[in-house]
């Protein structure tokens, strides 16, 4: 599951970074597209249930993912997911004034604009490699794990679905409610 959510922030930095100007987003979209990634990657490293927390030997890297990694957790955490919201600045936008991306517009008396960190293209390039070495450390990683439990010889014939707790909550459902059919259909006995 959490390479799912590694993969889904990979995918929402590719798309991020073919709109984003060099500076960071220049509209809602780009915007949301780097929430996107951030909330994504960060999925990876909170509880899950029913399988709890992602093992401490995904969260240390070499030094420049670890930079990588720091950061996307900073942006969740400062920017993102939190009410902690870190503010790097307002800008006082005089009457009249507008940005140049047209981002933002002030035609009557004075307007403001909240200013914080987002990606840059650079970023979001940073982004797409680590996300990409990590999913494909995870794939091999949950390879071996498979082959450990099923054996290297290929002796698995067919793909199966691997169940969770709410399709066993399901079943036991299901047995229970059979169960009291089978009573209640049974005849008397003698």
């Amino acid at each position: 599951m959490a390479m799912n959510s590694v993969v889904a922030s990979n995918e929402a930095a590719r798309v991020a970074l073919t709109r984003m100007g060099d500076n960071g987003p220049n509209d809602a979209l780009d915007t949301a597209l780097q929430e996107a990634v951030t909330v994504a990657y960060g999925r990876a490293y909170v509880k899950m249930e029913p399988l709890g927390v992602i093992p401490a030997k995904w969260h240390k890297f070499e030094p420049e993912r670890q930079k990588v990694h720091n950061f996307l957790t900073r942006h969740r955490h400062s920017q993102v997911a939190h009410a902690q919201f870190r503010i790097e600045g307002i800008l006082i936008n005089p009457p009249g004034a507008k940005r140049t991306d047209g981002y933002y517009q002030s035609t009557e008396g004075f307007g403001f604009e909240v200013v914080s960190h987002w990606m840059t293209t650079k970023d979001a390039g940073l982004v797409i490699e680590h996300t990409q070495s990590l999913a494909q450390e995870m794939h091999a990683e949950i390879a071996l794990e498979i082959s450990r439990l099923f054996g290297s010889d290929n002796t698995l014939a067919e793909p199966f679905e691997l169940i969770t707790e709410e399709d066993v909550e399901q079943i036991e459902r299901e047995a229970k409610q059979a169960k009291a059919l089978i009573r209640k259909n049974q005849p008397p006995k003698p």
